[in-house]
């Protein structure tokens, strides 16, 4: 679909479903999603705070209980102002989910409590001295759910245009800048380019070597926003070379990882982190996600140094977790982010899904992708954790 002036076509990995909102499952709905839907705080370019929905939010308690008083300007897609009360129907909305993400302690609804319309008071699992950046998770972000639409109303600068054939970002009234009309690659992305994408998303490096030929595409590094770990037991007689494996096993611009600042603060968390541990006698597979070809990659040449004991499998997303959980392998190679918005809750979240394997965390290779841009593309900024964003 090629672009017009007012009109930017973004063609991204992975499928778009606008109903999943504001839960993105694919990195085509997170970019997607981040154009559209609020949460009450902000991450800067350098991850420092700024209001979101909120305006301002002061501890109480201690630092247990954070008073947030939303902006008097918040409005839905539909002009219906924000209030505190939809700020709490949201998160009941996805509790499941956002519980995954949220700094509270127990069920949403004991933990977050309306004052009137404009202020809400959450209580926290553990005081903080500093507002949470747990708050600024999109998967807090507030959406309001409307019955027979197919996505949930936001906040943000742009509307979904559900109707369109592509899901569409429309600036909101009152507010500029371009139409942005996303669409999903599930082949070559060059063959996006050529068709006329403004912005392509990819780690691909044939993409990336082609764009390089293009006077008229300029190619923009992304940070490195992922590190491959192997969590669970090793076999081998030396620990992997992650060097080698970024440079030799996997097809995406790569480096040798070191584990995040985030996962190694473990003291914080009262989580201990140990080194990895030699395999006890533990049978089983390494195990990683199907669809995740660097994973595969990686698991495969794991295989090869480890010798002819050990074997590598690919899982679905959801035979995967139940592997795991349930102790069904011996490690399991995966991607934890770079860059997270509580430290707490994302150790939580690798520890609950590996909490079976034995031994410890051995990180292997940092990943990342690349934003191909027509060089007359303006308005386009990176966030503080690696998602393009137009203004």
């Amino acid at each position: 679909m090629p672009s017009s002036g007012d009109t930017i076509v973004v063609a991204v990995p992975g499928p778009i479903d606008p109903a999943a909102a504001p839960l993105a499952r694919s990195t085509g709905e997170r970019i997607l999603f981040r154009q559209l839907y609020q949460s009450l705080i902000e991450l800067g370019c350098d991850g420092s705070v700024r209001p979101g929905l909120a305006r301002a939010w002061h501890a109480s308690d201690g630092g247990h209980g954070w008073v947030f008083t939303l902006r008097s300007d918040a409005r839905f897609w539909d002009g219906v102002p924000v209030t505190a009360a939809d700020v709490r129907a949201s998160w009941l909305s996805h509790e499941i989910a956002a519980s995954d993400a949220a700094p509270w302690a127990g069920a949403a609804a004991d933990a977050v409590t309306v004052v009137d319309d404009t202020t809400l008071v959450v209580l926290l699992e553990t005081a903080a001295s500093a507002v949470p950046r747990a708050f600024a998770d999109p998967r807090l972000a507030v959406v309001k759910r409307v019955a027979g639409l197919g996505a949930s109303l936001g906040t943000g600068a742009r509307w979904l245009d559900a109707t369109a054939e592509l899901p569409t970002a429309m600036p909101v009234a009152g507010r500029s800048g371009p139409v942005l009309v996303f669409t999903a690659v599930s082949g070559d992305p060059r063959d996006a380019i050529d068709a006329g994408a403004d912005a392509v998303l990819t780690d691909d490096p044939a993409t990336v070597a082609y764009a390089a030929g293009r006077a008229e595409l300029a190619s923009i590094p992304l940070p490195w926003d992922r590190s491959y770990v192997l969590l669970g037991a090793w076999s081998g007689d030396s620990a992997p070379d992650g060097a080698a494996l970024a440079r030799d096993a996997v097809r995406v611009e790569a480096r040798a990882a070191l584990l995040p600042e985030w996962w190694t603060a473990a003291s914080q968390c009262e989580i201990t982190v140990g080194a990895p541990m030699p395999d006890s006698g533990a049978r089983g597979p390494i195990a990683y996600l199907r669809d995740d070809a660097v994973a595969r990659a990686i698991a495969e040449r794991l295989v090869v140094i480890a010798g002819d004991s050990a074997r590598a499998r690919g899982y679905g997303a959801t035979e995967l977790e139940v592997v795991l959980r349930r102790g069904g392998a011996v490690a399991a190679v995966m991607p934890i982010p770079r860059m997270v918005f509580d430290p707490c809750v994302a150790r939580r979240a690798v520890r609950a899904l590996s909490q079976s394997l034995p031994g410890g965390v051995l990180p292997l290779v940092d990943v990342r992708r690349r934003l191909i841009v027509r060089s007359a593309l303006s308005g386009v900024y990176v966030e503080w954790d690696g998602v393009p964003r137009w203004r």
